[in-house]
């Protein structure tokens, strides 16, 4: 999808149904998609300032055109469409331009708040199980896909732990699963900010996700060479 018709979409269709379109031709466009969700969702629940998820909004709207096909734009025309294209976010999120200029007496009533918020969020989540699921209940590599972009990280990981078992990956997988519980415990006990924790979270995200498309690709292999064997074989009967 290029950018020209990404932004016509949006208009005719929507944000979120353009994103699904968008996804079809690159699962990597679903992470984006479930990360605008959350941030709409932790702005309801009072989780984050206005002012980080216009940081937030950003950094969304900048890996959206990443993924975009190349409209061989210049620098000028590349920070326009990034602007363009956060602005649509913003509305989207149904946050008025006006009230991201709190002023710094606002803001910081505002954060002690939300701080309370998290506090009190992150106490009453339980503590991640990691334990591998059993095989009879493995999902497929699609429906991993889809515990990720839901947001379901946890769920993906330990399915994934299954998945790798006996494979070169398997230590990888194991790793992230690591990186995830040390982030819980680091979230509980604060000893990170909300905006550090969703930064982590994403990149255990983005790196499942590669980790998935490389037990995808090895697979492939593997099943070409079982077949290439079985057919030189049958050859020399």
């Amino acid at each position: 999808m290029t950018r020209d018709q990404f932004f016509r979409n949006i208009t005719s269709l929507g944000v979120l149904p353009t994103l699904q379109l968008l996804a079809g031709q690159n699962p990597d466009a679903e992470l984006q998609m479930k990360r605008l969700e959350n941030l709409s969702k932790d702005l309801k629940l009072g989780l984050v300032t206005l002012a980080d998820a216009a940081i937030t909004r950003n950094r969304i709207a900048m890996a959206i055109l990443s993924l975009l096909e190349d409209d061989k734009v210049n620098e000028n025309e590349e920070a326009d469409t990034h602007v363009k294209l956060s602005e649509i976010l913003r509305d989207h999120l149904r946050i008025a331009e006006s009230d991201e200029s709190f002023s710094k007496e606002q803001a910081r009533a505002n954060f002690d708040a939300i701080s309370l918020n998290r506090e009190k969020y992150y106490q009453e989540l339980p503590e991640p199980d990691m334990s591998p699921v059993p095989k009879s209940e493995l999902a497929t590599i699609a429906g991993i896909r889809e515990m990720i972009a839901s947001g379901e990280l946890e769920q993906a990981l330990v399915h994934s732990l299954t998945l790798t078992q006996g494979s070169d990956l398997y230590k990888s997988t194991t790793i992230l699963s690591e990186r995830y519980k040390q982030l819980f415990l680091a979230k509980k006990r604060q000893l990170i900010s909300y905006e550090e924790a969703a930064s982590e979270q994403h990149r255990i995200a983005e790196a499942l996700i590669h980790l998935l498309r490389s037990f995808e690709e090895a697979s492939d292999r593997n099943e070409n060479s079982f077949w290439g064997s079985i057919k030189k074989w049958f050859n020399l009967l």
